[in-house]
């Protein structure tokens, strides 16, 4: 009952704020929509600050985090149309910013999980270590994706040649995620070039992290034997 009403708590603060914030700048638009951007920006600290409410701490807090940011942060237009109110803009930027660590944060909870128990074999494969191994694989290359798309509407500059359309429509978003994911599995067609040092060393990284979760982890995980092995009763 105390976890509950903590939670709620922090929740009426959040939506306080919500309501507040926009109304600081002298000159800005839209202030509805500015409410639920910053209040849907804010909502996942509720969970964050209180442990064990509705989620286990551990990889299922994770995974939520994670698909709640790359889904629905997009969709809301927080992170695409930060310069869309000039009032409130590097306020969103702040926000931008605090979503991607969290999502970092969401994905190094995840990649702790694989590849020091998983990987050094600190405990019994299971069954469902194949989809937690392959829903890490889906999102590392969508939250690239969201990073792409966030630095490349900061830059003066376009940071990848090929991107094509309105800087803050869902397309130019997707071509970022389509990039994400051509790099993430090695293809490379070429059609999205890096323009950028930060970009080029983002597009490394990446790599190496889908090559060390397919060719590694899920391989070691598919080899552990866990579909021949039976209960003995």
């Amino acid at each position: 009952m105390n976890i509950t009403f903590r939670f709620f708590k922090i929740l009426i603060l959040t939506i306080i704020l919500s309501l507040i914030i926009p109304l600081i700048p002298k000159e800005t638009s839209n202030y509805p929509l500015n409410v639920l951007n910053i209040f849907l920006s804010l909502f996942p600290l509720n969970f964050l600050v209180i442990k064990n409410f509705i989620f286990k701490d551990g990889i299922i807090k994770a995974t939520f985090l994670i698909f709640y940011y790359v889904l629905l942060v997009p969709f809301i237009n927080l992170s695409l149309k930060i310069q869309n109110d000039p009032g409130l803009r590097y306020f969103y930027i702040f926000l931008s910013l605090i979503n991607v660590f969290l999502l970092i944060s969401s994905h190094g909870i995840l990649l702790k999980y694989i590849f020091k128990d998983i990987f050094l074999r600190k405990r019994k494969i299971e069954i469902k270590d194949i989809f937690i191994v392959l829903s890490t694989y889906i999102t590392i290359a969508i939250s690239f994706g969201l990073i792409y798309s966030i630095l490349d509407l900061l830059s003066p500059a376009p940071l990848l040649r090929g991107i094509t359309g309105n800087p803050y429509s869902f397309e130019h978003y997707f071509q970022h995620i389509y990039f994400s994911f051509i790099t993430i599995s090695g293809i490379g067609y070429g059609d999205i070039v890096p323009n950028s040092t930060i970009i080029r060393f983002l597009v490394i990284i990446e790599y190496l992290f889908g090559f060390i979760i397919t060719n590694v982890i899920l391989a070691l995980t598919l080899s552990s034997g866990i579909f021949n092995n039976k209960e003995k009763k």
